[in-house]
């Protein structure tokens, strides 16, 4: 797990497991803007990314970007 403190539009977490792509996560409340995941999905060639958000109450994908409520994430 690293963050880039210089980089603009960064997301909250990068996960990564040995030389497997990594896994771009942003965590918010309200509607999240999908610039910031998009850039980082772009960015570090990841094949999908992560937004864990409380406007959805179940686990939705929508192209590369998977949906998580709270709740469900803290399960994980």
């Amino acid at each position: 797990m690293y963050y880039d403190a210089n980089k603009k539009r960064n997301v909250d977490f990068i996960l990564q497991r040995d030389f497997k792509n990594p896994v771009p996560i942003e965590v918010g409340r309200g509607r999240k803007d999908k610039k910031q995941i998009t850039h980082a999905i772009n960015s570090y060639g990841a094949d999908y990314g992560i937004i864990i958000s409380d406007t959805t109450t179940n686990i939705e994908k929508h192209n590369n970007i998977i949906y998580v409520p709270p709740k469900t994430f803290s399960f994980l």
